[in-house]
């Protein structure tokens, strides 16, 4: 009797150690099958979610598949340290995509009060009609204790429609959550998270956000109860996050950690604007090599960084900011933050306040950061708030570039800034053009800063500045690719088909296979129309960005081939230490149509006063009502330069002469 009760247990601990594959193909698969073979797969997510997984088991789900889904995905159980759960794909072709079907109070993917999840190589999507509570990934706490070892990789997250707001229901539609709901009865809080190498775009309202709900508006990072809340090892790294409605990053709860490696663009477009990224209640944490661009704020909060509420001791770093609505910096802060930094950053062609030291803190510092200000923008070097008491501010040793006609600057004196108010502004250096306003031009050590890089394409006064060695992109003469089709005498080339494919195969995954290839042709060419009358327009006046989109796969393998070879330490570059082909396109794309409008600006879409008051008359953003005409007059010239850049491309492309080869269209539609 002994033997055997040894031998059922031995068989009962050999059982629980053995790591377990399991298999969901949406066209071959069964329900009834094991699922632990490629050739025996589950079909459905609520076969998915029925089970319980243990360490070291795999959860794939085959590439090139689809699952219409009317409810999340949400497996149960949890991994162990060193064996994670693994949710992913296996096979070959697209990755696997997960098309929400407007199901609410919930991720696409979930997980509830569960650790050592790798969750990676996932296509998301949830749109709808009508706004809600809707997010691509959510991993929630609530009366769970630590909950460790969440690792968020390569995913594809896009199309959530979520709320677009101010509330807290609207900051929780985002395209990943992590958050603790409820603390009361056990304290609970996470450590070990990472979200690495991802995409996410086209979300309402968020990109990423962390938080726990009990401690945002009543508690502070380092008080009682910080130890049992705070997030700790947290890394947000090699993302790229685009056309977001309000922010990039909300950042909460986290105690050191660090954010790098992003590129952020389009953002805070739709009402109430919004910073890039932004912090709040954290301790430590560091914000470095970073890029945003594209902030198209309609009011206030529309910088890169914002230290905001109940950030002490973060540091922002070694980052480019450029073509930002409001500047490179906010300060929206609390009264008792301190050691905040700000270092060693890259502002170009930003709008609005470059620095702004607005709310109450307790001591923050802005220097060694490199600015210019090109003749498309109209910026305000510094501002301190001074309805609010700064205990000590410092904005020194940083050097100015203009050639702006209308950069403005002055030095806070009495009238500007809080009497009870600390702070320096010194050893700044302006150069180019004298900016407005009475301020001293102080020398500064140019050999301080550090040499950067932000592309092969453009160059400036910076460059020079501090020494940048630039090397320039020669696209081949003739680029490789497959021509299928010609755009107004412009060629086309499978890849870029390929690529638009992609991109809108999510929105015709309900139709019926053929109608699907059909449509999605159909979309997918009309967007290759509209990018070759705008490349068109950009070889007109001579802009490199034509060419070299042309020959786009050997621009991405140079900038890709300068980040491996090249140390952080030697020169500063920004954005994903890798791209892939996607969003290498997207980000140098926005980049390209953003010079294309500054240049189109003062011509053909030139916009007269009457113009751009018929436009603040239509009511689009409250905010303009709010703050009148003069004060909201940049956010109404950028809204309507867009408004008139779209609608000017798009009659372009409804007359285009477009010949596609008939064997390769046939190929796609049949």
């Amino acid at each position: 009797m002994k033997r055997v009760l040894c031998a059922a247990a031995l068989c009962l601990v050999w059982s629980a150690s053995q790591a377990v594959n399991y298999y969901v193909d949406s066209r071959t698969g069964n329900d009834r099958n094991a699922g632990t073979s490629p050739s025996k797969p589950w079909r459905t997510i609520g076969k998915v979610n029925a089970a319980t997984f243990g360490p070291g088991d795999s959860i794939l789900f085959r590439r090139g598949g689809v699952w219409l889904a009317t409810e999340a995905l949400m497996p149960q159980g949890s991994g162990a340290e060193g064996r994670p759960v693994v949710l992913s794909a296996y096979g070959e072709g697209a990755l696997p995509l997960i098309a929400g079907q407007g199901f609410t109070g919930a991720g696409v993917v979930s997980l509830r009060n569960q650790s050592h999840w790798v969750i990676s190589d996932l296509e998301l999507t949830n749109w709808a009609e009508e706004p809600g509570d809707r997010r691509g990934v959510e991993v929630k706490g609530a009366n769970g204790g630590v909950l460790r070892g969440i690792h968020l990789k390569n995913l594809v997250i896009h199309h959530i429609k979520g709320i677009v707001g101010q509330g807290r229901k609207a900051k929780r539609t985002a395209g990943v959550e992590f958050i603790v709901t409820h603390d009361k009865n056990v304290p609970t809080r996470f450590d070990d998270l990472s979200v690495e190498g991802c995409h996410l775009y086209a979300i309402e309202n968020q990109g990423i956000v962390l938080n726990n709900e009990a401690f945002e508006n009543a508690n502070y990072p380092g008080d009682e109860t910080w130890e049992n809340r705070k997030f700790t090892d947290v890394v947000i790294r090699n993302n790229v996050i685009h056309d977001i409605s309000k922010n990039a990053m909300i950042i909460r709860m986290t105690e050191g950690g660090v954010v790098e490696h992003n590129v952020c663009f389009l953002t805070a477009f739709m009402e109430h604007g919004g910073n890039t990224i932004f912090s709040r209640n954290v301790r430590g944490t560091v914000f470095q090599y970073n890029e945003g661009f594209l902030n198209r704020s309609p009011d206030h909060d529309g910088s890169l960084y914002d230290p905001d509420i109940n950030s002490p001791k973060t540091v922002w770093r070694y980052s480019y900011s450029h073509d930002n609505s409001q500047g490179m910096a906010w300060f929206c802060t609390d009264r008792r933050d301190d050691g905040i930094l700000v270092y060693d950053n890259v502002s170009e062609d930003d709008h609005g306040f470059l620095v702004y030291f607005n709310y109450s803190f307790k001591e923050a510092r802005v220097f060694r950061n490199l600015f210019y200000a090109g003749p498309s923008v109209r910026p305000y070097f510094l501002r301190v708030n001074r309805k609010n008491l700064h205990g000590f501010y410092s904005c020194s040793g940083n050097v100015v570039w203009n050639d702006s006609p209308a950069l403005t600057f002055e030095y806070p004196h009495e009238g500007t800034v809080n009497p009870k108010s600390k702070g320096e502004v010194k050893d700044n250096l302006f150069l180019g053009i004298p900016a407005k306003g009475e301020y001293r031009n102080e020398p500064v050590d140019l050999g301080r800063f550090r040499r950067f890089h932000r592309g092969f394409l453009r160059s400036n006064a910076l460059d020079t500045l501090v020494g940048n060695r630039i090397e320039r992109f020669e696209p081949a003469r003739k680029p490789a690719g497959e021509v299928i089709g010609r755009v107004n005498g412009l060629p086309v080339y499978r890849h870029e088909l390929e690529r638009e494919l992609a991109r809108c195969r999510w929105e015709f995954a309900g139709m019926k296979e053929k109608a699907a290839r059909q449509a999605a042709y159909r979309k997918a060419l009309g967007e290759v129309v509209l990018v070759k009358v705008q490349l068109a327009e950009m070889a007109g006046r001579g802009m490199p960005e034509a060419a070299a989109a042309a020959d786009i796969e050997r621009l991405r393998e140079k900038e890709n081939g300068f980040r491996r070879s090249t140390p952080k330490g030697e020169v500063m570059w920004f954005g994903p230490q890798e791209y892939g082909a996607g969003t290498f396109w997207n980000v140098f794309f926005a980049g390209a149509q953003e010079e294309l409008r500054k240049r189109m600006a003062e011509d053909t879409l030139s916009m007269t006063d009457a113009e751009l008051r018929a436009h603040f008359a239509l009511g689009h953003e409250p905010a303009w009502q709010k703050r009148g005409y003069d004060y909201a007059l940049k956010a109404i010239r950028t809204s309507l330069l867009d408004k008139k850049y779209d609608d000017y491309f798009k009659e372009k492309a409804a007359r285009a002469t477009v010949e596609m080869d008939r064997t390769v269209e046939k190929s796609y539609i049949k």
